[in-house]
């Protein structure tokens, strides 16, 4: 079993059949057709146009053999082809020292194999005939280029992950089975690896050719095999035939595929959505065009990551208020029909609890408590008593600096003579919370599994029985065996009455 997961050709390869070969053979000599597109994609990164040949034989022969997707064609990419050309370009001139330029390319097209491979183990001009030549002798490991190649490596190696995972992905969810993103991250890594020695250059995922794969009625990866094999007898016998093939062709090839690259649909589609992500889109975009690869990856950083820690620091959270005639609680700026639960106070936590957003939500809730007391005191109504955290799926976490916010805010709550209750917390969450003694100071009879368990136990410790009530004053066993009934369990120091009930 360990085998097949790496090698999934071991698990279909048995069951292959003469009629699946007949639509894999159709469907791999329509995909061998983009040959010139293979070799455009070459001049893009400012390659030779064998590279691209290259890459477009051995990559599908190894993908075919590790990868899982019945649809995916592999084959070089536009992105990648401009990535590695303006990377390289920025280091060494292609025309002044095509050799060190073609052997950087070979280097980080290893290192991006390696990168893929790990984060999959981490379960994150002229045509000349002939076969690929062996490259392996020819990996540039001495400074300076080694740091270049090592940065090229890691960006064309994520592109290229993100890029054939999601097409894979796509297809799968159509075709309804799963894909393994660990084990398309390992069938790309020893895709790129196995390629950097034998003269390729980075290649992933394409959407256009395995879209014309499945129109085709591919069925299996074998389809990688025919187009591979197709195009491997281009390289030995039809080479001569397109040394003569018009640059002007291959310049409208490049044309549509750039044009093809910028999707005003859905920069159209961002701006209707997220308006600052389009913003933080067309600044990128403008970056790229006007300036460089490099430049334009800055800014999308720059202007990412503050956002990224700003909804990471200010998460989202909600008062909750209840539905009408059910005992269903939601957020009362979400629900205009959801109403105040009379004296007591519920926040929603929408995210894991750690040091980056605990002040915001202790000050968050505090501020709530102080806002709820005072609007209470001056419609003269009865003072706040309760505070429930609705700790649901979302928070699925705490690290310390989290417990530290619940014990301050215990303090907090016994200070203004408030309750603390907990509803729904996760397993995981439970665990930490009562290695801590956090438990075992709230009070296990205060944590529930739903906000409507805790708010009923709530009402039941605020409002006296009816039809009858009896003074508590030392002993509750008393009660019971009096009306011979089963009672509430309530704290001796939270209450002076207790409810009976009775047919």
């Amino acid at each position: 079993m360990g085998l097949q997961y790496l090698l999934p050709i071991l698990e279909w390869g048995p069951r292959y059949s003469l009629e699946l070969l007949k639509h894999d053979f159709v469907a791999g000599a329509v995909t061998s057709i983009a040959i010139p597109q293979g070799i455009g994609y070459a001049q893009l990164a400012n390659l030779p146009p064998t590279i691209g040949l290259y890459s477009s034989v051995v990559s599908p022969l190894v993908y075919a053999v590790m990868g899982s997707s019945t649809e995916l064609v592999v084959a070089p990419a536009a992105v990648v082809s401009l990535l590695t050309g303006a990377m390289l370009g920025a280091k060494v001139n292609a025309n002044e020292n095509p050799t060190l330029y073609l052997h950087l390319a070979f280097t980080a097209t290893l290192f991006a194999g390696i990168f893929q491979a790990f984060f999959g183990c981490l379960e994150i001009g002229q045509v000349s005939p002939g076969l690929n030549p062996l490259s392996i002798t020819h990996m540039v490991f001495v400074s300076p280029y080694i740091l270049t190649a090592v940065k090229i490596g890691i960006v064309t190696g994520i592109i290229c992950l993100a890029r054939g995972i999601v097409v894979c992905k796509s297809f799968a969810m159509s075709k309804n089975y799963h894909i393994d993103a660990n084990k398309e991250m390992i069938a790309f890594g020893m895709m790129n690896i196995l390629g950097s020695f034998t003269s390729c250059y980075p290649t992933s995922g394409s959407l256009s050719q395995s879209a014309a794969k499945v129109n085709a009625g591919g069925r299996t990866a074998a389809s990688n095999i025919v187009m591979a094999l197709a195009i491997l007898f281009t390289l030995v016998f039809l080479t001569p035939r397109f040394q003569y093939t018009p640059i002007a062709v291959l310049s409208s090839i490049l044309m549509a595929t750039i044009m093809g690259i910028v999707d005003y649909e859905a920069a159209i589609h961002m701006w209707r959505v997220d308006k600052l992500e389009f913003v933080v889109c067309m600044v990128a975009y403008i970056g790229l065009v006007f300036g460089s690869i490099e430049i334009g990856l800055v800014i999308v950083l720059g202007l990412s990551l503050p956002r990224l820690l700003f909804l990471v620091s200010r998460p989202r959270i909600a008062v909750l208020g209840n539905i009408p005639d059910s005992v269903i609680h939601r957020s009362i700026d979400q629900y205009p029909n959801a109403i105040n639960v009379p004296r007591i106070l519920i926040p929603e936590i929408s995210s894991p609890i750690f040091f980056a957003n605990s002040c915001y939500l202790r000050e968050r809730i505090l501020r709530w408590i102080a806002e709820e007391q005072d609007n209470l005191k001056s419609e003269e109504k009865p003072s706040l008593r309760f505070l429930i955290l609705d700790m649901g799926a979302a928070v699925d976490n705490i690290d310390t600096s989290g417990i530290n916010m619940f014990e301050e805010l215990k303090k907090n709550t016994d200070i203004k003579g408030l309750k603390l209750f907990l509803a729904n917390p996760r397993g995981e969450v439970i665990e930490k919370l009562n290695k801590s003694k956090l438990i075992e100071a709230i009070g296990q009879k205060r944590i529930y599994l739903t906000v409507g368990d805790a708010v009923e136990a709530c009402n039941s410790m605020l409002y006296a029985s009816k039809p009858k009530q009896l003074a508590i004053e030392s002993d509750y066993s008393l009660i019971s065996e009096m009306f011979e009934l089963p009672i509430l369990e309530l704290e001796e120091s939270e209450c002076t009455s207790v409810e009976i009930y009775y047919e």
